[in-house]
């Protein structure tokens, strides 16, 4: 880990996100239950009113990630081999369902996935 690392504000992924809207997980789900996304960018939204939150970037759309995948996220920033191979293009995810016994619901989340 170099000092860099340490860098605040540095900017970590290329992708533009300015213009894109957000999609839920479940939608994507219902639209195509096997496709898999190209990724490209992983942030971290420090200003929900509901704490901190990751959220994922497409060419296409943003999506909010569980809270859950928090700490995994704030990991994957951090580590240059994934950022270079989100940048890359050779990274994605895939959106997956599963039954929550403490909601009594079908939940979704993501697989990440190496293209």
């Amino acid at each position: 880990m170099g000092i860099s690392n340490y860098n605040k504000f540095s900017r970590k992924f290329n992708a533009e996100i300015k213009d894109l809207s957000f999609v839920k997980l479940e939608d994507l789900y219902k639209e195509s239950p096997t496709k898999e996304y190209v990724l490209t960018g992983l942030f971290i939204n420090k200003k929900s009113k509901f704490g901190h939150r990751p959220y994922a970037s497409t060419p296409d759309f943003l999506v909010d990630l569980p809270t859950g995948m928090l700490k995994t996220v704030e990991d994957m920033i951090n580590d240059p081999m994934i950022v270079e191979a989100v940048n890359n293009g050779i990274a994605g995810f895939k959106v997956v369902t599963y039954h929550s016994n403490r909601y009594n619901k079908d939940c979704y989340t993501v697989e990440f996935i190496d293209f």
